[in-house]
């Protein structure tokens, strides 16, 4: 055998070998990624505790990354909880992506189909129906499978009135930022990838892409490859402080920050990355700053109650719970995150 192959043979089986090393180290740890705290009647009605005028845009929401991904393979799945089960602990954004194949219709992350879509809106609108005092937000980011026409027309069918549509001659972005709590309860907004069919529905809401590109987007969640593959502390320090950075060049709308690490090899899978990142980006929420950003939406990996209320929590520091609910509101959040609001 030649020297040259006998090296690559050498590089291959190492590279191997790393990998698989890497993906046990990383497979012991994956249970710090998760949630173990469980919903309660608290965290399904959290945000009945919202002042009326507060702005959906000044709201601190959680939000659930790949919210249709439970059961997924490893190299895919991001949420080990259902929708319901996530609505009941405190989501109220959920990242959906849908796929049309067999003329059936999927939740996807990248080429792995998840739960039935058609589903998990009727579980939206159940939950709305028994949770009056709480909103949502649906980023409908990607499709496949020429999707786009049915999903409109499926939403519109199983949502209904529910759904929030800008009748007004303001323009998307205006009429989005003027939106407070009290005229979303009991609703949804609905936002759209998808740029050629987002007038195909009247009440769609353009989002951006992932590096800021739309100028008359109304919901931003900026995501470059780069700094989400960085390691947990370094991703906190450079690429949320970039985010930051790009949002406050054009506050307009509603913002997501992405608080969910990308597995950089497509190997260990986002449980195990989240393992390394879970107590980091928790960390990052406990000290955050709210009289130096205006927090929005912060996505999460397997969200759970626990992960739910470190963010919506938050609310306190922008004096966005009612007066006559505050000592309930802390009353029932963990005492060590309320503690800093005394």
């Amino acid at each position: 055998m030649k020297l040259k192959a006998k090296i690559a043979i050498i590089v291959s089986v190492f590279l191997v070998v790393s990998i698989v090393a890497i993906g046990i180290g990383f497979g012991v740890n994956a249970p710090k990624a998760l949630d173990h705290e469980d919903a309660t009647e608290f965290t399904a009605n959290w945000m009945k505790y919202l002042k009326d005028d507060v702005l959906v845009r000044n709201t601190v929401i959680p939000g659930s990354h790949d919210a249709g991904s439970t059961g997924m393979m490893w190299a895919a799945e991001t949420q080990n909880r259902s929708i319901a089960e996530q609505l009941a602990c405190g989501s109220r954004y959920l990242d959906l992506r849908v796929w049309k194949s067999g003329g059936e219709y999927y939740i996807f992350h990248a080429i792995i189909k998840g739960e039935k879509f058609v589903p998990i809106v009727e579980t939206i609108n159940k939950f709305l129906d028994e949770h009056p005092t709480e909103f949502l937000i649906l980023d409908m980011q990607k499709f496949k499978g020429k999707s786009q026409d049915d999903v409109i027309n499926i939403l519109a069918t199983k949502l209904g009135d529910k759904i929030v549509k800008n009748t007004t001659s303001s323009s998307d972005i205006e009429f989005v930022d003027s939106l407070t709590v009290g005229d979303m309860r009991g609703k949804c907004l609905v936002f759209w990838g998808d740029e050629k069919t987002v007038d195909h529905g009247d009440y769609l809401f353009l989002r951006d892409k992932n590096k800021g590109q739309r100028e008359n987007a109304v919901l931003r969640s900026f995501y470059y490859r780069t700094y989400n593959t960085l390691a947990s502390k370094d991703y906190i320090k450079k690429g949320l402080a970039k985010y930051w950075e790009l949002h406050e060049e054009r506050p307009a709308g509603l913002f997501v920050l992405q608080g969910q690490l990308t597995d950089p090899v497509f190997v260990v899978g986002p449980k195990a990355v989240e393992s390394t990142h879970n107590s980091n980006m928790s960390e990052y929420l406990s000290t955050f700053d709210c009289s130096k950003h205006q927090l929005n939406i912060v996505m999460r990996d397997y969200l759970g109650a626990r992960k739910c209320e470190e963010i919506f929590v938050l609310n306190l520091g922008y004096d966005n719970i009612q007066p006559a609910l505050l000592a309930e509101f802390k009353a029932n959040c963990p005492a060590d995150l309320t503690a800093r609001f005394a």
